[in-house]
C-alpha cells in the first residue's frame, strides 16, 4: 500500500502512544492529512481530546481498542531517563507492554506493526566504529533503555514471522522538537523562551546522530508503505554538541558555557541511514533549518 492510498484505506493506522512526544506529532500529522486513525495512550492527550485511553499493560483493554486489519504504530514506552529512576517499572513498561501489543495485533489480524527503537542499541560501539541495520549487536556495555529496546526488536521480530504481520523496525536517532523534548534540544528550545543561558558538561565534543520531530513522524507514515524491515531513521550527518550550541546561538539567541573539567560521555559511532532515505524518498531537514523553524513556532507562541 502506497502513501497516498492511506486516506481511501479500510485499514485503520492505530497509534500506540498517541498522547507521547513521538506518538502525538505522529497521531496529529496522520489527522492532518485526512489518513483514517486511532490514538491510544493511557493517559489524555493536552493538545488532542480524540486521544482514547488504553493501557498496554491492559491486554483485554488494549484489544478491545485496536479494530480490526489495523496497521500498528507502537511508540509506547519509557524516555531512557526513566530506567535510571525505577528500572523495573520502565522494563516492563517497554518489554511487558510491547508483548501485549504483538498478542493483540495478532488477535485483530493487524497487517502491519511498526515498531519504535533507539539508536541506543548501538552504544557498544566506538565512536571510530561505522554501524548500519546488518551490524551484529552484542547484548552488552549498553545502557538498560538500549536493552530493552534490543530485547523488543528480537520479540517482534520472531512473533511477526510467526504471527504473518508484516514488520518494520525503525531506530531513531536522538529526536529533537518543541514539547516533552529530554535531550539537549529541550534545554536550548526552553533558555529560548526562557532568555537563560545553557551550561554545557564537558567541553562539547561528543558526537550523536539527530532527527527532527516532524521529520520523524513523517518517516513513521512512510513506514506503513515501505517493504518490511529494519530502518536507521536519522539523519546521516553527525553533530557533536559545541556544533549544535553554534547553530542554536545563530537560530536561537541562546548562548551556552562549556564545562571543560568535567568529563563528557562517549560519543556514538558513526551510524548510517541511506537504507531509509532511498527506500522511501525521506529526507531529513538540515539542523540549521529546523532550528530556525523551531525559533519562529517559539516568537508564535510568545506572540499568541
Amino acid at each position: 500500500m502506497m502513501i497516498d492510498q492511506l486516506t481511501d484505506s479500510d485499514f485503520p493506522v492505530v497509534v500506540i502512544g498517541a498522547a507521547g512526544f513521538i506518538g502525538g506529532t505522529v497521531f496529529g500529522t496522520l489527522l492532518e492529512r485526512n489518513i483514517p486513525v486511532v490514538g491510544l495512550d493511557i493517559k489524555r492527550s493536552d493538545y488532542n481530546d480524540a486521544v482514547q485511553i488504553a493501557d498496554i499493560l491492559e491486554l483485554d483493554q488494549l484489544t478491545q481498542a485496536i479494530p480490526e486489519n489495523a496497521l500498528i504504530v507502537h511508540l509506547a514506552g519509557p524516555v531512557a531517563g526513566s530506567f535510571g529512576k525505577g528500572l523495573e517499572t520502565a522494563w516492563r513498561l517497554q518489554v511487558e507492554g510491547t508483548g501485549n501489543v504483538l498478542i493483540a495485533a495478532a488477535r485483530k489480524n493487524a497487517r502491519r506493526l511498526v515498531f519504535g527503537s533507539s539508536y541506543h542499541v548501538y552504544m557498544p560501539f566506538d565512536a571510530t566504529d561505522s554501524v548500519d541495520e546488518a551490524t551484529r549487536i552484542p547484548a552488552s556495555d549498553m545502557d538498560p533503555f538500549g536493552s530493552a529496546k534490543l530485547v523488543c526488536e528480537h520479540t517482534t521480530s520472531a512473533f511477526c514471522a510467526h504471527a504473518g504481520i508484516d514488520l518494520v523496525t525503525l531506530r531513531f536517532g536522538s529526536v529533537y522538537g518543541l514539547g516533552n523534548c529530554s535531550n539537549l534540544m529541550g534545554e536550548l528550545f526552553e533558555a529560548c523562551k526562557s532568555g537563560k543561558n545553557v551550561e554545557i558538561w564537558g567541553a562539547g565534543e561528543r558526537t550523536n546522530h539527530y532527527v527532527d520531530l516532524d521529520d520523524l513522524a513523517d518517516g513513521c507514515i512512510r513506514a506503513l508503505s515501505v517493504a518490511p524491515g529494519l530502518y536507521n531513521v536519522l539523519d546521516p550527518r553527525q553533530f557533536n554538541i559545541r556544533e549544535i550550541c553554534e547553530i542554536a546561538e545563530s537560530a536561537l539567541g541562546v548562548k551556552s558555557t562549556f564545562r571543560t573539567e568535567i568529563k563528557e560521555r562517549p560519543s556514538f559511532p558513526k551510524i548510517a541511514g541511506h537504507k531509509f532515505i532511498d527506500a522511501t524518498g525521506w529526507r531529513p531537514t538540515p539542523m540549521e533549518l529546523a532550528f530556525e523553524r523551531k525559533a519562529s513556532q517559539i516568537q508564535g507562541q510568545f506572540a499568541a
